[in-house]
């Protein structure tokens, strides 16, 4: 009798997947090629039709995006309340002008031309690229997706290459991560799945034959969900196997942890600044334990002990696993004066410390 054949389950596959998917293009935030702005797309005859009007593209994807996608006001959800201080917790200053925030809540590029505007939010360039190589030719009757593609533009139609730029701010990456200190502090856990959140947005373009005739790539829901799958295991691995993708001195970072391993349900928003735990220098990391240190201090008599040896063992973390003297500096600066006073030297010793 020949036995069923089992097949692995998903989250097998997926890993083993993993060493074969390599990161695609350079992402468009980061290309030397100025980004010029929403309203080089906007126009009537382009792309702001209000219904639409075109044969080979509908003319109305700006409307879309405007009216529709969620990516448009990812920059106004910069200026409540909750992110101002979720901003503050973390020593940022204004969330619309921190490079945490703006990495992926506009289009934060390195090269910007005239008309560039952060406010526009997640705009046309943060996903199809930097226009400015092939924004007066890409329209043109004869012009295929191939030649735009080596002019600059970036293959959103290829699936890993779809996969690499929405992960990249829907989970994170080497360079942008939502960390357990930015949960702490108030971030939104971040869950993403490419397919569905794809047909969510929803699409400002038509697969269809004139489509496909240009080149382009239109690739069932099953693939495009599993490589955004295998791309967010490659991600979410590289976090557990690499201390330098910790920017806090955690490794691995609590982010890709179990939230209710540790906390209560928390739909509610309970977290307060306390001064006896210091919750409201360090969001999302945690306390040492201070009944050893304490020397049978009681109380608010403790507070300047416990918080210099939190503080300093924080500092330990960042420069062991990581090395930020940049990160360690900001740190320093943004310890209030009054809990500077106590140095780490007047309670115990560094080389205790640091074992």
């Amino acid at each position: 009798m020949i036995a069923p054949m089992r097949c692995p389950p998903i989250s097998t596959l997926l890993l083993a997947s993993w060493a074969a998917v390599s990161p695609a293009a350079e992402l468009p935030q980061y290309s030397t090629e100025p980004h010029l702005g929403v309203g080089e797309c906007a126009g009537g005859p382009c792309h702001g039709s209000a219904a639409p009007a075109g044969g080979r593209v509908s003319q109305n994807e700006h409307t879309i995006w405007l009216r529709a996608e969620k990516h448009s006001a990812a920059y106004l959800s910069l200026l409540g309340e909750r992110p101002r201080a979720i901003a503050r917790s973390l020593g940022l200053g204004a969330p619309e002008e921190a490079r945490e925030c703006l990495d992926c809540h506009a289009d934060n590029a390195a090269a910007r031309g005239e008309r560039h505007q952060l406010e526009d939010g997640v705009g046309c360039e943060a996903c199809h690229g930097a226009a400015s190589s092939w924004l007066k030719t890409h329209a043109s009757s004869n012009r295929t997706h191939a030649r735009n593609l080596e002019q600059g533009m970036y293959p959103t139609d290829e699936p890993l290459a779809r996969a690499e730029l929405c992960v990249s701010c829907h989970f994170g990456s080497a360079r942008k991560f939502v960390s357990h200190r930015m949960l702490g502090a108030g971030h939104p856990r971040l869950r993403f799945e490419l397919d569905s959140f794809a047909l969510d947005q929803p699409p400002h373009y038509r697969v269809d034959s004139d489509y496909r005739l240009r080149g382009k790539r239109a690739p069932d829901s099953v693939k495009i969900w599993a490589i955004g799958q295998a791309v967010l295991v490659r991600e979410f691995l590289a976090v557990l196997a690499d201390p330098q993708r910790s920017r806090d001195g955690i490794w691995p970072d609590f982010a890709v942890l179990d939230c209710y391993a540790c906390h209560h349900r928390m739909e509610t928003r309970r977290r307060k600044p306390r001064a006896s735990t210091g919750l409201g220098r360090h969001p999302g990391l945690p306390r040492q334990q201070f009944a050893e240190l304490d020397g049978g201090q009681a109380g608010e008599q403790r507070q300047p002990t416990a918080n210099a040896v939190d503080h300093r063992t924080h500092e330990l973390r960042i420069t062991r696993f990581v090395g930020h003297p940049d990160h360690l500096a900001r740190n320093r600066a943004q310890e209030p004066r009054e809990q500077r006073l106590v140095g780490v030297n007047d309670v115990v010793s560094e080389d205790v410390l640091a074992s």
